[in-house]
């Protein structure tokens, strides 16, 4: 009888702690996190026994980067200028289909790498009819912020936050399937629905 209530006042400061770190409560950051990995997909290349690449992609749908726009503002406050980086992200989802992704890799000693050649992952995006999107451009973010950490928060202390930018010829897709490969294998990530618009 006496364990009893000092488990139950265990239970009442986790739930909290919980809710005071935005788990299992409500508010905007619970949100946008949920509004963040519905927009996610998460593809694996396994080499061997080990993790040739573990990446967490994100595709940024007009509505999902006005819920972007919305909790930078709500994190940072008036030190935003909150119309400047709405018409800017409005501007990159116009010209882009924009995916921001975390990667890792239990088999490389320094970085994994994207970009064209041989020694990297390579990338591609094509739409439901088969149509290849062109990559524009690919790049790491050398110092990830705080505030790229707290948008992205499937990067972790082990991978590497990239962002990839592809053509928008195709405008209005209904699904758009990024494929990634190298010398390891390849695997995919498919973007559909809900997380287009």
């Amino acid at each position: 009888m006496i364990a009893r209530p000092r488990i139950l006042g265990l239970r009442a400061g986790l739930a909290v702690l919980a809710c005071a770190v935005g788990i299992g409560c409500g508010g905007p950051r619970v949100d946008y996190e949920k509004a963040m990995w519905s927009h996610t997909q998460r593809l694996q290349v396994v080499w061997r026994m080990g993790t040739a690449l573990d990446l967490r992609a994100t595709y940024l749908s007009d509505a999902f980067r006005q819920t972007l726009v919305d909790e930078q503002a709500r994190l940072l406050g008036p030190v935003m200028d909150v119309d400047g980086v709405r018409i800017r992200s409005e501007q990159d989802g116009d010209a882009y289909h924009e995916i921001v992704f975390s990667a890792a890799s239990s088999l490389y000693d320094d970085e994994v790498r994207f970009d064209r050649d041989d020694e990297g992952w390579r990338l591609k995006l094509v739409d439901e009819a088969g149509r290849e999107q062109a990559l524009v451009s690919v790049f790491r973010l050398r110092r990830a912020s705080a505030l790229d950490r707290a948008l992205f928060v499937h990067d972790t202390v082990w991978s590497e936050l990239w962002v990839a930018r592809f053509s928008r010829d195709t405008r209005q897709p209904t699904a758009l399937t990024l494929h990634v490969g190298s010398g390891y294998g390849h695997g995919e990530a498919r973007f559909e629905g809900e997380q287009l618009r």
